[in-house]
């Protein structure tokens, strides 16, 4: 009889214990969920996470665009805007990505530069936290020339992306999708105010920020601005720093487009 009431008792006692670490779960996940509400994105102390923010979702691999219907480089100028790859913008994945417009800010022999008309994406520079990063081994290097590259542009789009050789900080690449740096900008973009840009509302969704009276965002260059922080174009078309990991900067990719 006293061995039955022993196991009764000690089921009881197992159950509230149970229950007990249960709640203790609920509680510390709470206090992480708020934690991770209000982040303050401007000190280096915060990161908005350990990986780059995925790419949005429904973007098909390949989609066919006829070659008649290509824009005709030859006849675009320097500011001139014009339609090239899809990518969600709307912030509607039901309806599929949408076409992307970019503007038209330098020429070589052969072939231009274009930058996105908006700011299209929200993702941190680099995961790294207190250590430099490199336009070579960063994130967004990574998924720009990886994913981005691969959804955003149809195979007739592709064969006139120009895979260029780019000097940052005395360091080499190739790269088919690249963000500009603090020389480009401030050759490409005659005023400041015409480096400034808005976010789409799915760059906005992502956590862009809406920044000023007129809404412009913040966006990442590839550049260094010291050893520990990453060039960004501000709200006013000025060049300041940023922390890699901060949720702070955002997307605006640029290509070089062969025009034969």
């Amino acid at each position: 009889m006293k061995t039955k009431r022993f196991i009764i008792l000690t089921v009881i006692i197992a159950v509230i214990a149970a229950m007990f670490c249960a709640c203790g779960e609920d509680e510390n996940k709470n206090k992480n969920s708020a934690t991770q509400d209000h982040l303050n994105y401007n000190t280096p102390e915060s990161t908005s996470g350990n990986s780059a923010t995925p790419a949005p979702e429904g973007q098909p691999t390949v989609f066919e665009v006829p070659v008649d219907q290509l824009p005709d480089f030859k006849q675009i100028g320097y500011g001139d805007t014009f339609i090239f790859g899809k990518f969600e913008q709307d912030n509607d994945t039901s309806n599929g990505p949408e076409l992307l417009e970019w503007v038209v800010i330098g020429f070589d022999e052969g072939k231009i530069l274009a930058v996105t008309a908006y700011v299209i994406d929200n993702r941190t520079f680099n995961h790294t936290m207190w250590e430099a990063s490199t336009w070579e081994k960063c994130d967004l290097r990574q998924n720009l020339n990886g994913q981005f590259f691969a959804q955003t542009f149809s195979d007739a789009e592709k064969e006139l992306i120009l895979e260029t050789e780019l000097t940052t900080g005395g360091i080499k690449t190739k790269d088919k999708v690249f963000l500009l740096s603090r020389e480009e900008v401030e050759s490409c973009f005659i005023d400041e105010i015409d480096r400034a840009t808005i976010a789409t509302e799915y760059a906005l969704k992502q956590g862009a920020y809406k920044m000023g009276n007129e809404g412009f965002s913040r966006w990442w260059l590839r550049s260094l601005y010291d050893r520990h922080r990453v060039d960004v174009v501000d709200e006013n078309g000025v060049i300041g720093p940023n922390y890699p990991f901060n949720g702070g900067g955002s997307v605006r990719p640029a290509i070089w487009i062969s025009i034969g």
